[in-house]
Parts: structure tokens; sequence; C-alpha cells
């Protein structure tokens, strides 16, 4: 997509096309689209799309000046590797794979090095696809937030101004989220460990399942989760730190992203998934009837 799009004049639709959506009684059009399908430009192509993107921006620039006012965005749920199928994410968790990698690897931040993303987007450009690859997709964002991760480790024991910053509004954010970002950052950081390595489905009675008897039924949900956290061992701590950093840039990336969206003039909407992951039925069984599938 063509960089000129980007430009800091508001996009207007044609006089033509308000005057045909007045004369229709049209009073909103909006377009409908999943996180996947959002275009990237040549540099931040990595097989899967993103809407927070400069590819994003151009394009939601672009509709505007279709007519349309309002986008509506498919769930943004966390996803599994082996299920794309965002009708099936996370409830509060939004999903890893939509983290603008080519941001990250800019700016006074620049929490991912150039030379990583340039060599996943070559890897991009000679795989032979018609459509988004979920499974590649998957690697290539978690392997980036690795990486995010031990930069900004290393800088902030290093009292990096940038890393400092970042740390204090990670805290804040975790503060803020803490219901639902430490229960789902458990269920991430466990769930890797055990049951993806075996392939177990803990919705399946019959299959043992070394996080069943985690399920927090307890009405002061908050100290059960406080407590769970402070028996982990470090690496698994760490590992939980990476989960809530990578949410924290997400919501951070979507916070610019409505920002930009108001300046267009474009509505957000957003949809809801039909289905329960399994993220949300281990941290909340007891919103749900034993066994519900």
């Amino acid at each position: 997509m063509n960089r000129q799009v980007e430009t800091d004049q508001r996009p207007r639709p044609h006089a033509a096309v308000v005057e045909a959506l007045r004369l229709l009684g049209k009073r909103r059009l909006v377009l409908a689209i999943h996180d996947s399908s959002f275009p990237c430009l040549a540099d931040e192509e990595i097989g899967r799309g993103t809407p927070y993107g400069k590819g994003a921006r151009a394009f939601l620039r672009f509709i505007r000046g279709l007519g349309f006012d309002a986008i509506q965005f498919g769930p943004q749920g966390q996803m599994a590797r082996d299920n794309p199928s965002p009708y099936d994410g996370t409830l509060f968790s939004r999903n890893i794979l939509n983290l603008d990698l080519a941001g990250l690897a800019s700016g006074a931040e620049s929490w991912l090095s150039r030379e990583t993303l340039d060599k996943r987007v070559a890897q991009a450009r000679t795989a032979d696809r018609m459509y988004s690859d979920h499974r590649h997709a998957f690697d290539v964002t978690h392997a980036a937030l690795n990486e995010i991760h031990q930069r900004f480790v290393a800088r902030r024991d290093q009292g990096d101004v940038e890393a400092l910053r970042c740390g204090r509004e990670l805290a804040d954010f975790t503060r803020r989220e803490f219901a639902w970002l430490y229960p789902d950052a458990l269920y991430h950081v466990l769930a890797q460990e055990q049951a993806w390595r075996h392939h177990v489905d803990w919705r399946i009675p019959d299959q043992a399942y070394p996080l069943s008897d985690l399920h927090p039924r307890h009405t002061d949900a908050r100290r059960f989760w406080e407590a769970r956290l402070a028996q982990l061992p470090t690496s698994q701590q760490h590992a939980i730190e990476r989960y809530r950093l990578g949410q924290y840039l997400l919501h951070r990336q979507h916070a610019r992203l409505r920002s930009a969206a108001q300046s267009y003039g474009l509505r957000i909407y957003g949809d809801l998934q039909i289905g329960i992951s399994a993220c949300d039925a281990w941290s909340r069984g007891g919103l749900y009837l034993k066994h519900y599938l």
C-alpha cells in the first residue's frame, strides 16, 4: 500500500457517496473485517495482518474516503496455536498476533531489533501462501515477544529511561487489570509448559489434565491468585511478566488505533466470540457447569 496515503489531512468521503447514502436513508456504513485480513506494508508482512500497523492505518483512511464511517472488528481475544478461529478466543486477553512488530522495531523504544523483523518478513515473502498462516504468525510473534521482553528487562536493569517509564506503565496497567490479567497469564504459562506439549485437551473428562485441580472456584479470587502466584518458581514469574508486557503493548497500540479512527471520523464496533476459550473455562471455572462443552 502506498505510503503517500498516510497524511495529516482528515479523509473525507466523496460528495457523491454522501449524497447516495442520504438518498438510500442510510445513517451508517460499516465495514466488517477480521484482524488477520488487514493489509500490511511490505516491511511489516509476517504472513498475517494486524489492525495496528501502518498498512492498516492507511486502509482506514482509504475506506473513510469510500464513505464508510464505522468499522466492525471480529473477536480480538487470544487464540491457541492450533485453533485459528477468533470465535474461540479469550474474553479479556487480546490476541498477541495483532502486535505491530514493525512499530516495536522503531522509535525511541525499539523493543525489537530490525534485523529480527527483516528476517521474519523475508520468510513471509518467500512463502507461497494465498491465505494468512496462523501457526507461522503465532510462532513468529511469540518469538518476537521473547526478544522484546529480554530487551526490556536488560534495559530496565541498566536504568534506561524508556525502559523505566515502560516499567511504571506496565505496573499501573497490571494493577488496573489484575482481575483478568494474572489468571490469563498463569493459564498460558502453565498450559504451554504442560498441556500443549502433550496435546492434551482439558475439556475431555477422560484425559488426565495437570491443570484441572487449579480451577479457582473461590469467592475471594484476588487472594487466591496472589497466593498462587507467590508459589511460582522464578522461570514462571519471568514468563508471566512477558505475558503482561505483551498485553500492555497490545492495549497501548489499540488505544492509538481508536484515537486515529476517531480523528478520521470512524466509529469502532466489536464482535463477541460465540465459543468458550480453554483459558476462560479454566480461570473462570466457577461460571460454567461442570464438564460443559
